[in-house]
């Protein structure tokens, strides 16, 4: 814990001199500042694929320097900067496409699997999932246990497929295509890619997973130490177990998704009306 305190203080002391000093990198660049790669890394941000290429090739080493304060190396600083021509050009330098934060233990596609905030905020981006996969990445590694780096920082299990999975179908789809298996589960709690989608309430995804790709719908959808909670914990809301014990209920517009996905359930031999709800 005073590990972790003093990184944080050290990151905002960092953060106050960069706005002092009206430095032009972002926050993380200067994460790299004490290391061999600064340089490279405010090429990354500039885009300068010339200059990239000329640090590289003359230091190869550069690609795996990974800095202290957040475990990031060149290619996961110009994933997290959105720099996708910076990330292809490491890539083809010779950066590794399966890169592991040694924090988090994510892997690279763990992290590109995710909302960008370019051109706006919520922005589905598939070209730097399809960047890693062509060079290698594995659609199948993923952190099996929930865990506290030592840092402090609490980080959950998780595959690629379960993190786009809580994004976008396109997203699902190319992994699978790309062998991630939309199967597996994870930690002793059992988390799949399918919990990952119907958790986050990401219909249209779990029709996908259920219509195409043929899950369980009847297996536990999380594993507890004294009961399991299956898909109709997750799928119920008090509008819809209302509805689901008087037929004639009203349940809103924006419970007609949902509504239409128990229906689907019902007729596959989901039982609702006798079910024992465990989530209130």
């Amino acid at each position: 814990m005073q590990n972790l305190r003093m990184l944080i203080f050290c990151s905002l002391i960092l953060s106050i001199s960069m706005i002092a000093c009206g430095q032009p990198y972002s926050r993380n660049v200067y994460f790299f500042e004490e290391t061999a790669a600064f340089e490279l890394a405010k090429a990354i941000e500039r885009e300068d694929l010339e200059k990239i290429e000329t640090l590289v090739e003359g230091d190869i080493s550069l690609l795996d320097v990974a800095n202290p304060i957040s475990g990031s190396n060149g290619l996961a600083l110009s994933l997290h900067l959105e720099k996708y021509w910076s990330f292809s050009k490491l890539l083809e330098l010779g950066s590794n496409a399966n890169f592991i934060n040694p924090y988090s233990q994510y892997s690279i596609l763990i992290e590109s699997c995710k909302y960008y905030n370019l051109p706006e905020p919520w922005t589905v981006d598939l070209r730097f999932v399809e960047r890693l996969l062509s060079y290698g990445a594995d659609p199948n590694y993923a952190v099996t246990e929930d865990f506290t780096d030592e840092r402090g920082v609490f980080h959950y299990a998780k595959s690629p497929l379960m993190s786009a999975s809580s994004v976008s179908k396109d997203m699902v789809k190319l992994l699978i295509s790309s062998g991630a298996d939309p199967y597996l589960r994870i930690s002793a709690k059992g988390y799949t890619s399918f919990y990952s989608a119907l958790s986050n309430r990401k219909f249209e995804i779990v029709n996908y997973y259920i219509d195409s790709v043929h899950v369980n719908v009847h297996q536990p959808m999380r594993i507890r130490t004294y009961d399991s909670l299956f898909i109709q914990d997750y799928l119920v809301n008090k509008l819809t177990l209302n509805k689901i014990r008087n037929r004639d209920a009203e349940i809103g517009l924006e419970n007609t998704a949902r509504w239409n996905l128990i229906e689907k359930l019902e007729r596959a031999g989901v039982e609702f009306v006798n079910y024992n709800y465990k989530i209130k």
